[in-house]
């Protein structure tokens, strides 16, 4: 009688740790599918994306790996936690634009290759990129403009894939692609597929920066090597060096308005005036167009304009924001959420990545656009951080209605 109430007692125990988490590391039941955003006006929510992407950093077990392909990069916040995971015998692999912050000077990722070296076949390293890492083309001011994270192992979980809009960029004033204006990353663990790509895509962009040669690899065509489909995922990569083709355009031309449903765009820089035009006829179709947008001064004009034009349903409704720091913050995010007909079924997509709607971004830069379907709760929240930035931003329209 006393042997079977010292098991139950220490089931209980058992039991009663797993439940509270004794003795067991943070996120031990491993990730989901999920959606992280900051607020660049809140002194704590401001942090939300670093302390996201530093916790899972923190996470990841000695002789795991973690790749990072990044554009700008000036952090003491990240620089610790990654010197700290290569310390502890995390593989630690970072391919980055040669982005050089002028002011407001945190640790950079010069520093960082100071730590981990630029040796590629070794274990860690920081490879930086000068005029893109695919094109090596410094006439157009090129850039690897790239925010993933991949990870092997961490947080309880495996083949970890973050999507983000957000640079590493931990300074506390000024207008920035960091903590200093709205972000969000998306977060996949059941997308081995997807997982492969992005491990490809950072292969791929290594090989071009280590031969000095603009990369082998085709992404003339939306096929093959820049476009992989997982189970409820999509990932393209760029540049797309045909530029009389239009990924933005394709994606576009799939959505079926005739039985109504929306179409909402947030985006730090829309320029591509066919893109503006083709949104602006999906609101003329049946769908209600919101566009959120980060003004670029007289640059996005054209594009504006054409987004803004009156329809039979009165036109897109357009939100401004100023290329400012909070409280005023920008928007620095560049996704396109979808609740309509795609592709013969009405389905809830994501669209999300590094991309601008520019040709810059469409055909020279480096840049990744994850697409994403399978988790109605993410899609919510996505739609939940548009209304916040439209209730923030300033209703505009260029014709009158």
């Amino acid at each position: 009688m006393r042997v079977r109430f010292s098991r139950l007692v220490l089931a209980l125990v058992i039991s009663l740790g797993a439940t509270l988490g004794f003795g067991t590391p943070s996120h031990a039941a491993g990730l989901s599918n999920n959606a992280v955003f900051n607020n660049p006006n809140d002194a704590t929510d401001k942090y939300a994306l670093q302390n996201y992407l530093t916790g899972l950093i923190n996470g990841t077990p000695a002789g795991a790996t973690i790749r990072i392909s990044i554009y700008a990069f000036n952090s003491q916040a990240y620089y610790d936690a990654l010197v700290s995971a290569y310390q502890r015998g995390v593989n630690v692999k970072i391919v980055a634009d040669d982005y050089a912050p002028t002011s407001n000077i945190q640790k950079t990722t010069a520093d960082l290759k100071n730590v981990l070296g630029d040796d590629p076949a070794a274990g860690s390293y920081v490879l930086l990129c000068h005029g893109g890492c695919i094109e090596h083309d410094t006439a157009d001011d090129i850039i690897n403009h790239d925010k993933f994270y991949l990870f092997t192992s961490t947080s309880g979980s495996s083949n970890v894939v973050v999507q983000s809009s957000a640079n590493m960029i931990s300074t506390t004033s000024g207008v920035n692609g960091g903590i200093n204006a709205w972000n969000n990353a998306l977060t996949l663990v059941d997308q081995p597929d997807i997982y492969q790509a992005y491990i490809d895509r950072f292969t791929a962009i290594k090989a071009a920066q280590m031969s000095d040669a603009a990369s082998s690899v085709d992404y003339t065509t939306v096929t093959g090597s820049n476009a992989t489909t997982g189970t409820s995922a999509k990932a393209y990569f760029f540049p797309q060096q045909d530029t009389s083709k239009n990924v933005l355009l394709d994606i576009l031309g799939n959505i079926d308005c005739s039985g109504g449903g929306s179409v909402h765009m947030a985006m730090y820089d829309i320029k591509d005036v066919s893109v503006a035009q083709k949104l602006k006829s999906l609101d003329d179709a049946g769908c209600t167009v919101h566009a959120v947008y980060t003004d670029q001064g007289t640059s996005d004009d054209s594009a504006i304009n054409a987004l803004s034009a009156c329809g039979p349903h009165n036109g897109v409704a357009v939100y401004r924001f100023d290329k400012t720091a909070p409280p005023a913050a920008m928007v620095h995010s560049k996704y396109l959420l979808v609740s309509a007909g795609y592709l013969g079924s009405v389905q809830q997509i994501i669209w999300t990545g590094s991309v601008n709607y520019t040709s810059q971004s469409l055909h020279a830069n480096d840049e990744s656009l994850l697409k994403y379907s399978g988790t109605p709760g993410v899609f919510d929240a996505y739609e939940s951080n548009n209304t916040t930035l439209e209730q923030l931003g300033t209703y505009s329209r260029a014709g009158t209605c």
